[in-house]
């Protein structure tokens, strides 16, 4: 959901709520190229929902997956590939640095996968997951050195995904993951 003072026509977006405010309260306005800022009067405030989200949790399969090293001179193109159009990170995952996998020459177009989210606090995730092929169980959290995962208890690699994000290499089968 957005919550705004501006009213928004987009197609992604639908409004859910208009909120009138018995007191208007200022908006400020920086101007374009400028430090000043001008207060403008806001009476009413919207709360939009957006219809095209992407989960903040999925899993997709390992064989979908583009890899890319850092080394790599396509690896600047990583954000150009997240923000392609066509690119949808619901089907597959752009991984960092992640090790070649012998995976089939044709992309998993179905396949079984699901998860539960057992917690969620902001220094602990713990999810069970089951798939029936190799995926990346994908968390569209920022991706920040330090953060340790295990699947089943043994230590796993957190990747960087999607140019911000984490992705943690499971195989397919039942499994716990922590972070």
């Amino acid at each position: 959901f957005l919550l705004t003072d501006i009213p928004i026509i987009h197609p992604d977006l639908e409004k859910v709520k208009e909120i009138a405010l018995e007191n208007p309260v200022g908006h400020i306005v920086y101007l374009a190229n400028s430090t000043d800022s001008v207060s403008i009067p806001v009476d009413k405030l919207y709360i939009f929902e957006n219809l095209t989200y992407y989960p903040r949790i999925n899993l997709t399969p390992q064989s979908n997956a583009i890899n890319l090293m850092s080394n790599d001179k396509t690896a600047s193109n990583i954000l150009e590939t997240v923000l392609y159009p066509e690119f949808n990170p619901t089907v597959s995952t752009v991984v960092e640095n992640a090790p070649y996998t012998d995976s089939p020459d044709i992309q998993a177009e179905t396949h079984n996968s699901n998860y539960k989210i057992i917690s969620y606090n902001p220094e602990n995730i713990k999810l069970s997951a089951t798939s029936d092929v190799p995926v990346y169980l994908n968390i569209q959290d920022t991706y920040y050195p330090g953060w340790v995962a295990t699947v089943d208890g043994n230590p796993s690699n957190i990747y960087k995904a999607n140019y911000a994000f984490k992705a943690i290499a499971v195989d397919a089968g039942s499994h716990t993951i922590e972070l």
